[in-house]
């Protein structure tokens, strides 16, 4: 579903790129189910740091196409700028059981809502 958003960063093969944003997305979740369930959270410098990291560096690869994504209808750049931050919060805070429910799975439904929306859009402009 997330190919057409995930091939602007630019992966070889059109599974991998559906895998890529696929599994950092459940990684997030389920990272975030274990520390709650578990009510213990990740060490920062072992697993929340290079996650963070990783993330940032996904995130600078998808941003050199920023102009043509705030461009897509109900995008702008303060849009995309929320997107971002909270692509990178909940990065961090899903490593964190005291992290609120209700916000991550908010943070978390916009994410997704926002990949989804731009992935439908570009499949509509080709």
């Amino acid at each position: 579903m997330l190919r057409q958003v995930c091939n602007l960063i630019k992966y070889q093969d059109r599974q991998e790129q559906d895998d890529i944003c696929n599994d950092e997305l459940k990684y997030i979740k389920s990272t975030y189910n274990k520390v709650k369930k578990s009510q213990c959270n990740y060490d920062f410098d072992r697993y929340v740091k290079p996650y963070a990291t990783q993330i940032d560096s996904l995130l600078t690869q998808f941003s050199y196409y920023k102009d043509d994504i705030v461009t897509l209808p109900y995008l702008n750049e303060y849009k995309w700028q929320i997107f971002l931050q909270m692509v990178k919060e909940l990065s961090v805070e899903c490593h964190y059981y005291r992290t609120s429910r209700k916000l991550f799975n908010e943070k978390f439904k916009n994410v997704t809502y926002v990949l989804n929306y731009m992935a439908s859009q570009l499949e509509i402009g080709e």
